[in-house]
């Protein structure tokens, strides 16, 4: 008989304790601002890697073998789209795990109902052939991309549906106030003319009002050429550009080609960081420098 109700109050005890110990949704993805904000939608439900950390292009990023391993046991990839992470698919295919190449559920482009920009009217020799990928630039777009990934993470796991949902309203009252705050520091940029190397910046300045003038390339991942620097130097010269900008990975070259014999000065900012919000804090605040 005591035999019996040890049996019994086992059972219990693993039943009230089950749910404590289940595993969290092991999500893998792209980019360290596409992690962050996947951790704060999912919570303690989900453990969140991403392949890349630091400011790096992933245009022009080489996959690495290490990375097979986090792939065969993730639950769920999540790519920024756009032909900027297309890599991923590759390493899918070679992880071999069985999840991620479920159609429905295996690998989350977040690109999805987001408003292109950018997109070549003709065929482009360099990026950006799907449209412009750095739509996060844009906070406005991240309530978009927040809605994407909690309605896979209810999928994946609609046990927990409830705190999903509460995630994201904290998620989108959060990042409402958080651009309220950047609005109101970023007022002295509206109207600056810009230059930048590549064409990273149009959603940024989309939200910051900045006006693009040009770019260095002549194409996306097109080197300039020195009759086009030549041309964007003149520009500076007559005080119809007030920013260059540079993502920080990009080499100096060019734009000192550019900015010879102005009173301007590269502003060099990073892709992207390990915390979405604290992105937006750090280049407002270095653009008004």
């Amino acid at each position: 008989m005591l035999l019996i109700l040890r049996f019994i109050l086992l059972i219990f005890l693993m039943g009230i304790t089950s749910p404590l110990l289940a595993k969290p949704l092991y999500i893998i993805t792209t980019s360290p601002d596409l992690a962050d904000i996947t951790r704060q939608l999912g919570g303690k439900h989900v453990l969140v890697k991403p392949l890349v950390k630091g400011s790096v292009d992933l245009h022009h990023f080489e996959p690495r073998p290490s990375m097979l391993k986090k792939l065969s046991k993730a639950d769920c990839v999540i790519k920024i789209g756009m032909d900027y992470d297309d890599w991923v698919q590759e390493l899918v295919q070679a992880a071999g795990n069985k999840k991620l190449l479920d159609y429905w559920t295996g690998v989350l482009d977040v690109s999805k109902g987001i408003p292109k920009r950018d997109v070549p009217h003709v065929y482009s020799k360099g990026g950006h052939r799907s449209g412009n990928p750095h739509y996060l630039h844009n906070p406005n777009n991240a309530f978009t991309v927040a809605k994407t990934i909690s309605q896979r993470l209810i999928k994946l796991d609609p046990e927990n549906k409830g705190d999903y949902e509460k995630n994201i309203v904290a998620f989108n009252d959060a990042l409402r106030a958080k651009i309220s705050v950047w609005k109101k520091a970023s007022k002295k940029l509206r109207g600056k003319r810009a230059v930048s190397y590549h064409k990273t910046w149009t959603y940024l300045y989309d939200f910051l009002g900045i006006r693009h003038v040009a770019t260095l390339e002549v194409q996306p991942d097109i080197p300039p050429t020195p009759k086009h620097l030549r041309k964007i130097n003149k520009w500076m010269k007559m005080g119809e550009v007030d920013l260059v900008i540079q993502a920080n990975y990009y080499s100096d070259k060019a734009v000192k080609i550019v900015t010879k014999g102005s009173m301007l000065t590269v502003k060099k900012i990073p892709l992207y960081m390990d915390s979405y919000a604290e992105y937006f804090d750090v280049v407002i605040e270095i653009l008004k420098k």
